[in-house]
């Protein structure tokens, strides 16, 4: 124990030198030693192909430490072990060895090897005899008859007297010889005293002969020898391969120990001869063979009543030409009739075809008379002319039974219209009914019952058609001896006494035995209450479903196993129905238990469902709805169950109604949580959403709830309930069908949040948008009464005691929305993890790995978009591209892009000072774009380039932007007569720094500079003075205007003014 306990903790497969799937199975075995530990391995697999090799492992073994060397490999020949055993020391071998047994797929081994602690690694083991060689030798015994007693060996005798104690359930294992036989005796005339104490009956004989076929037929049964091995046992030291029936490979068969000739009984061993006295008189007299074809034969013709003519007059035509041609063979004429003749009763076209085929035959009848050898007997007549008379007497009784039958029917409805004189007849029908019909009917019925009593007339003993008489009668205890031999007639008329003797042919497993011995007790009932014939109906019922599943297990036609099984749920039916007759309620409940217990157990899987179904449905109007016993509930709770496991979605929802109903709180839990689970598995999403649950919609609410948060939110599970995206859909249909639609939306950004930590594949991206569209859309048809908004919990992080709760709206919809469709832009050209990247990276990633193509304008417009969604500067993303574009890792066109939809004079603004600060060349159409951009951009464009000393930028923007170009006479006379001053706005400090700096700076390389300064200067100059006469002007106007009396000074004025104006 201590050694498994180490290796069950620990890994055998480096040591075994075996890839990861190699195996699946191991068996090991310990060699018990005082110095270390050995075990003998073997590893298998049922995919892969195996080593043929059993490996000695030695060393130390700890609950730690396994310290195993591979001393010794057994290698064999390419086969699948079955198993091995070490045997020790014997008297003819002084060391252990290794036997295995191995089969492959046309013969098995048995390889013998030494376990020394010395030799080579590898080890070819020495192959002994193996079942093929014991099976041909079992087979020259069987056919070798005249076999001597003497031949067979003392242990095979001893093997054989192991089964006789068996048998008689003998507990003492010392028991041999005469004792054996006397002990043997006394139990037999122990069970003869109890069955004619039983039974009651005077013939001792036939009771004597009963018991020992009963005890015969369990060693039988024990005897039994299959070709399929087990393993390998010891027994008494000498080596035993063992097969499915746990018998020895070495047990001999019946005629190898039991000779039918009589041999010496001097030259026989003393147990020999009381064995041979005790067991061949009766074994010799039990024609087991014939017995089990019999039953066979019985069994089958039962069970395919269903079998149209055609196919039936077939298999008759086949075989009446069978029998009368080959003459051994006549005997399953009559047979085969008196198996078929209840199936044809009522069919006239089946009747008619088998008689003309009869007939048909006749011209052969007649020559197998005329090819007889003429020193035959006159009086015996050839089997064939047996085998068609009764043949031809049994159809000729089955047709005048129904024509007696159809005349007595037909008398009735004529003989009722003749005295009712009903008024929807006409009276000429009515006469014709009282003058020709009736009496014609009644000769007929005198003809037909003539005939009846002439085919129940007995013959004659001394001729061969004396079992005419057998074959007329109705009696299906006569048809039965026609074809079962006198072992199993006797039981039959056992059981007719003693219905218990059909518990041992059910408890020996002989299923096709039990279906003759009920169905005959059944037909013959006995005055004791209705306890016998239930307990024989479910035997019945039980017969019938091992033979389906033993057809099943042959592949049979489903049409058959359909048949066998529906004959079995109506034999359970009557069973249920005369338990609640006869007993009490109670009672019948406990027989629906185990009625749909065994079914459940041992019906082929395929069918079970189908006819539990059919069972459960016909109990239903034996039990009340108020039962205390809680038989309803069973009922409805298995009908629910084995609906869906049917399918049958629409039953399953009524009967989980009726659970709900009776079951308590956990039940309806369950019932509910499978149901739910197995439409989404079975992807009848349909169902769950349409059905109407009333009652149940938290539930199924919770349900999805709980499997959504409880399971991987993986695209690739192939079970759509163990999937959080299928049930959370799932959830949204729920739903939304329900009109929630706040919480429809919180279900699908759940969705969202579950795919976050896998957002960067594309699949998983693409489900996250559909997610939020679909959150989106159906927040938008909350009322606007109501609020369009749900709450999200967090997850829960470890600094955190609680959860946090957060409000989502809309609008943080909308932003999610925005990044994963950036996200999907760049899926396949960005490097980087998308998954929980945040707006502004997503941001950032889009402008960085744009191409200049078609959607570069769509992109751009995106980026955009998501920073305004996330409040994020603008000009954060505008310094981020012109910075790449000024060291020449970016395109003019993306940053041209960028300016273009944000439109935005700060946004110019930053994207020229990082060209400053970067000392990049500024683009003519940047510095265009950003005057133009607002009224005081220029202003904070000159205050940027004296910043960063870019003088000749500065005073070319002063000269072009900031001082005016229209000064010319007829502007000066308007802004005159407006009385106003000009509304240009100077940056007068801003120009003064900058004529200061052109002033200091020096040299011949700044000529361009120093000139474009002096223009400047005088273009300041002419503006200055521009506006200091309209100034001047405007004060002279305001004097005049307040002294208008002053004649001369206002002509003065007047006069003067315009010389001063003119010359300026």
């Amino acid at each position: 124990y201590e050694h498994q306990s180490c290796l069950c903790n620990q890994s055998l497969r480096p040591h075994l030198e075996l890839a990861a799937a190699a195996a699946d199975l191991a068996v090991l075995h310990f060699i018990p030693s005082s110095t270390d530990v050995r075990v003998l391995v073997h590893a298998s697999s049922v995919t892969h192909p195996s080593k043929n090799e059993i490996v000695l492992l030695r060393g130390d073994l700890t609950s730690k430490v396994l310290d195993l060397d591979v001393v010794r490999r057994y290698v064999v020949p390419a086969a699948r072990l079955v198993d091995f055993v070490v045997v020790g020391p014997s008297s003819t071998s002084s060391s252990q060895q290794l036997v295995s047994v191995w089969r492959s797929v046309a013969e098995d081994f048995v390889y013998v090897f030494p376990i020394s602690r010395t030799g080579p690694k590898v080890i070819l083991g020495q192959r002994v005899k193996g079942l093929d060689t014991f099976a041909h030798h079992h087979e020259s015994h069987d056919l070798d008859f005249s076999a001597d007693v003497a031949d067979i060996d003392v242990r095979f005798l001893y093997i054989f007297a192991e089964c006789i104690r068996h048998a008689l359930s003998a507990a003492s294992t010392a028991v041999s010889g005469a004792a054996l036989r006397r002990l043997a005796l006394e139990a037999v005339h122990r069970e003869c005293q109890d069955q004619a104490r039983r039974e009651k009956q005077t013939d001792a004989n036939a009771v004597r002969v009963a018991v020992w076929l009963q005890l015969l037929q369990k060693c039988t049964k024990l005897w039994a020898v299959e070709n399929i091995p087990l393993g390998v046992a010891s027994i008494q030291g000498s080596l035993v391969l063992l097969r499915r029936n746990h018998t020895s490979i070495l047990f001999p068969s019946t005629r190898a120990i039991i000779a039918t000739t009589g041999s010496s009984s001097s030259s026989v061993h003393h147990d020999d001869d009381e064995l041979s006295a005790l067991i061949t008189p009766f074994f010799a007299s039990f024609s087991h063979r014939d017995v089990r074809a019999a039953v066979l034969c019985e069994w089958n013709v039962d069970l395919h009543v269903d079998l149209t003519s055609p196919s039936l007059l077939d298999t008759l035509r086949r075989e009446l030409q069978r029998g009368l041609v080959h003459t051994n063979q006549g005997k399953s004429l009559p047979t085969l009739l008196a198996r078929v003749a209840p199936i044809l009763a009522g069919d006239a076209t089946a009747q008619s075809a088998v008689l003309t085929a009869l007939v048909d035959n006749l011209a052969l009848l007649d020559a197998s008379s005329s090819s007889a050898s003429p020193s035959s007997s006159a009086t015996a007549a050839p089997p064939s002319s047996t085998d068609l008379s009764l043949a031809l007497h049994r159809m000729g009784a089955v047709v005048v039974h129904d024509m007696l039958a159809a005349t007595y029917a037909a008398l009735g409805f004529l003989s009722f219209l003749d005295d009712a004189q009903p008024s929807f007849v006409a009276p000429a029908t009515l006469q014709h009914i009282s003058t020709a019909l009736l009496p014609r009917g009644l000769a007929l019925l005198r003809k037909w019952v003539f005939y009846q009593w002439l085919f129940d007339q007995p013959s004659s003993p001394d001729t061969p058609t004396m079992l005419v008489q057998a074959f007329a009668r109705h009696d299906d205890d006569n048809d039965v001896q026609l074809n079962l031999a006198t072992a199993v007639l006797g039981l039959l008329h056992k059981v007719h006494d003693l219905p218990a003797l059909a518990s041992y042919v059910h408890a020996t497993r002989q299923h096709d035995v039990v279906r003759v011995v009920v169905r005959y007790a059944l037909q013959h009932p006995t005055d004791d209450d209705g306890a016998v014939t239930m307990y024989l109906t479910r035997l019945l019922g039980d017969a019938l479903v091992a033979e389906a599943v033993v057809a099943y297990e042959l592949n049979h036609e489903r049409r058959h196993i359909t048949h066998i099984l529906a004959r079995a749920v109506r034999s359970y039916i009557t069973v249920l129905e005369l338990e609640h007759r006869s007993t009490t309620t109670a009672a019948a409940t406990s027989q629906l238990y185990e009625i749909t217990g065994h079914l459940k157990e041992t019906a082929p899987r395929p069918y079970a469902a189908k006819f539990i179904l059919q069972l459960l449905h016909a109990s239903l109007v034996f039990h009340c709805s108020d039962d205390v016993t809680g038989a309803t509930e069973f009922i409805w709770y298995n009908v629910f169950k084995l609906a869906l496991t049917e399918r049958l979605y629409d039953e399953a929802h009524v009967a989980l109604h009726h659970v709900v109903a009776r079951a308590n709180s956990a039940t309806v839990d369950e019932c509910v949580r499978h149901f739910v689970l197995q439409l989404c598995d079975a992807g009848r999403v349909d169902v769950v959403v349409g059905f109407t649950w009333g009652a149940l919609d938290a539930k199924v609410e919770d349900v999805l709830q709980w499997q959504a948060a409880n399971t991987h939110a993986n695209l690739t599970i192939k079970r759509a309930s163990q999937s959080a995206v299928s049930v959370l859909r799932l959830l949204y249909s729920f739903l939304v069908k329900r009109a929630r639609f706040a919480a429809a939306a919180q279900a699908m950004h759940a969705l969202f949040v579950r795919l976050e930590p896998d957002a960067f594949h594309v699949d998983v991206l693409r489900v996250q948008r559909d997610a939020l569209l679909a959150a989106t859309n159906v927040l938008a048809l909350v009322p606007a009464s109501q609020n369009r908004w749900f709450i999200h919990q967090e997850p829960k992080t470890t600094n955190r005691t609680t959860d946090p709760l957060r409000v989502v709206t809309a609008s943080d919809l909308r932003r999610e929305l925005l990044i994963v469709r950036g996200k999907l832009k760049l899926v396949g050209s960005s490097a980087a993890a998308l998954a929980g990247q945040s707006g502004s990276e997503v941001v950032s990633l889009l402008l960085k790995h744009l191409t200049p193509d078609g959607t570069m304008a769509t992109n751009v417009a995106l980026a955009v978009a998501i920073a305004r969604a996330i409040d994020m500067d603008v000009k954060v993303v505008v310094r981020a591209v012109a910075r790449d574009f000024a060291y020449s890792s970016g395109t003019e066109s993306l940053l041209q892009a960028l300016l273009r939809h944000a439109h935005s004079p700060d946004a110019y603004l930053a994207a020229v000072d990082t060209l400053l600060q970067s000392h990049a060349p500024l683009p003519t159409w940047l510095t265009d774009a950003a005057v133009a951009a607002g009224p005081l951009t220029a202003v904070a464009l000159l205050r940027l380039y004296l910043d960063h000393g870019v003088l000749d930028e500065a005073v070319a923007l002063a000269i072009d932007h900031l001082v005016p170009k229209d000064l010319s006479q007829p502007a000066f006379q308007q802004a005159a007569a407006a009385d106003t001053s000009p509304k240009h706005w100077m940056p007068y400090e801003l120009l003064d720094k900058l004529l200061g700096a052109c002033d200091t700076v020096g040299g011949d390389d700044v000529a361009p500079l120093q000139h474009n300064a002096t223009r400047l200067k005088q273009r300041l100059a002419e503006y200055f003075q521009y506006v200091h006469v309209v100034d001047a002007a405007a004060s002279i106007r305001r004097q005049h205007e307040r002294r208008p009396t002053a004649s001369s000074i206002s002509s003065t004025t007047t006069s003067s003014t315009p010389m001063t104006w003119s010359t300026n």
